[in-house]
């Protein structure tokens, strides 16, 4: 059977990960971080998050040695890759930086990690079924943050990577912001939103204009209910987002991936990309006035 390219990248980095291992059981932690250093060195197509994995792998191994540097190397890992360990000294927030490139450019780089377009449309749709009310917040979330990218924005879980803030955090191409705050888990037959939720949206918007000052953003509550509790208020601009509101968003999202696996990802042009952004209505704008419409009463 003939090996593909993506085939023979793997088992090479698995290869790798066991020389280092097999380095680290002898006690030689500088070779084993030295053979990690490769990995991370020789491969240019390597994730972000695949990236600080290894980091965190390479951190492992110079703590026998350094320490405090194997501590430093994990905190870059973290920033990578926040679902890794955090450094026992804990870290400063880090704000989502303005983009460097368009969002049209930001989805180019997300297509050209799939080689083929099946595996395409797979990761997508693993992202896609986790929109859904009901299953582990946790997974919730992390398809909410995997969303973003999808469709060219940054994204970041503050509440989980640093005990405080919002469940998501979007930056979109605009540089606006959405302060997520994502309820998935109610009981879909409640009536009403409770005060707690709606402190926890205010919460999260004030902590974002002390973190971000003179940035916008939008307060956006994931529930299936649309009313509030007697007594409960939210600000005018908080939106809604309810079930058939978030399946909405998936089938637009799904389509639009679609499209771009009819063709390898070097044949779509940022234009390209950009007017399908547009058919789909996940562009900034037409994001925010086309899905995010609802407000609370």
């Amino acid at each position: 059977q003939t090996i593909q390219s993506g085939e023979t990248e793997t088992l090479t980095l698995a290869s790798g990960e066991l020389s280092a291992w097999q380095y680290a059981l002898r006690g030689q932690y500088d070779r084993a971080a030295q053979e990690v250093s490769k990995l991370v060195d020789e491969y240019d197509g390597l994730s972000g998050l695949d990236t600080g994995w290894y980091l965190q792998l390479q951190a492992e191994y110079v703590y026998h040695i350094d320490q405090a540097a194997g501590l430093e190397k994990q905190l870059k890992a973290q920033t990578l890759n926040r679902s890794l360990l955090k450094p026992p000294v804990g870290i400063n927030y880090r704000k989502i930086q303005a983009k460097q490139t368009s969002q049209a450019f930001a989805v180019v780089d997300w297509l050209k990690q799939s080689n083929e377009p099946n595996a395409l449309v797979a990761r997508a749709s693993a992202v896609l079924e986790g929109l859904s009310f009901g299953i582990s917040h946790e997974r919730f979330e992390q398809a909410l943050d995997d969303l973003a990218g999808i469709i060219g924005f940054d994204s970041q879980r503050p509440d989980k990577e640093m005990g405080y803030g919002p469940d998501v955090l979007w930056r979109m191409a605009d540089g606006k912001c959405l302060v997520i705050e994502a309820k998935n888990q109610v009981d879909p037959d409640r009536q009403l939103i409770y005060k707690k939720e709606a402190q926890q949206v205010g919460h999260h918007v004030i902590w974002f204009q002390q973190q971000y000052s003179n940035q916008e953003c939008i307060s956006v509550l994931i529930h299936p209910s649309a009313t509030l509790a007697k007594g409960t208020f939210v600000s005018e601009e908080t939106r809604l987002v309810q079930p058939e509101d978030l399946n909405r968003i998936a089938t637009s999202v799904r389509r639009f991936v679609t499209v771009l696996a009819s063709r390898p990802s070097d044949q779509w042009s940022a234009t390209d990309v950009n007017q399908q952004l547009a058919t789909y209505r996940l562009r900034p704008n037409d994001f925010a006035n086309h899905w995010l419409v609802k407000s609370l009463r």
